[in-house]
């Protein structure tokens, strides 16, 4: 016998299944989503199939916004998969994992040099991010990790050896990472991460359009010169205006 699509039946009980697209996959702990319609009768199957199909293309339409916050993601795949789905669903690719299949993908093509900025850069994102879920890495995330950059030394792991993040963090008197040194890192988070996206393990890039500008504000430049470098410029400057050079007026 053939039913409607998305409707199935195992052990005499009907049940409603369909896969999730692949743009929402990265929100979802399953590849299919399956619910029992809690009936045993064809008719009745039918019926709750139509609101099944509405309340879970709703949820699709909701997540594909791109509006909602963590916390709304989560309820809204909360409703749509079954607590048991849930409970046999396997962790999420972390930090390191795609660090590694990254590099493996794109080292052939990097000089000596490139690889060992490449390892130094994602060396320090892991210890300031810990080894997360690639997926649970949101904006806020990214605005965290810059402000830590931004109160970091540059060559930390030769003038801070053994010392952790949070250690080093408490130091006093730390020259920090300048903001070149900060959006190399926040570019290279956002490339590793464009490659997640490639790869289907996250939606959207959160690091896409972080960086720090470096744009100074006409006041802020004026008060990088100091009251001597002033004076200086000052006396430099002539004390009489050179006459103008006469023409003669043509005939």
């Amino acid at each position: 016998m053939s039913y409607p699509e998305h409707l199935i039946q195992v052990n005499d009980r009907f049940y409603y299944k369909i896969k999730v697209p692949v743009d929402l996959r990265p929100h979802f702990p399953c590849a299919f989503i399956k619910k029992s319609l809690r009936t045993e009768e064809l008719q009745s199957a039918k019926v709750l199939l139509v609101s099944m199909e509405y309340k879970v293309h709703r949820g699709f339409t909701l997540l594909r916004t791109g509006m909602l916050t963590d916390d709304l993601v989560k309820q809204v795949v909360g409703t749509l998969v079954p607590t048991k789905q849930k409970e046999t669903v396997t962790k999420g690719k972390v930090l390191s994992e795609v660090i590694k299949k990254y590099m493996e993908a794109n080292e052939s093509g990097w000089t000596a040099k490139s690889k060992m900025e490449f390892n130094s850069v994602f060396r320090l994102l892991v210890d300031v991010l810990g080894d997360v879920e690639v997926k649970s890495i949101t904006k806020s995330v990214v605005i965290e990790l810059r402000s830590t950059l931004q109160k970091l030394p540059p060559n930390i792991y030769k003038k801070h050896a053994g010392k952790t993040i949070k250690q080093v963090l408490a130091l006093k008197d730390v020259v920090p990472f300048g903001t070149k040194s900060v959006n190399k890192h926040v570019s290279k988070l956002g490339t590793l991460l464009r490659y997640c996206v490639d790869e289907g393990i996250i939606p959207t890039n959160p690091a896409s359009g972080m960086k720090i500008s470096d744009k100074k504000r006409a006041d802020e430049e004026r008060k990088a010169y100091s009251k001597a470098d002033v004076a200086k410029i000052i006396s430099s400057l002539p004390t009489k205006l050179s006459k103008p050079e006469r023409y003669p007026h043509p005939p």
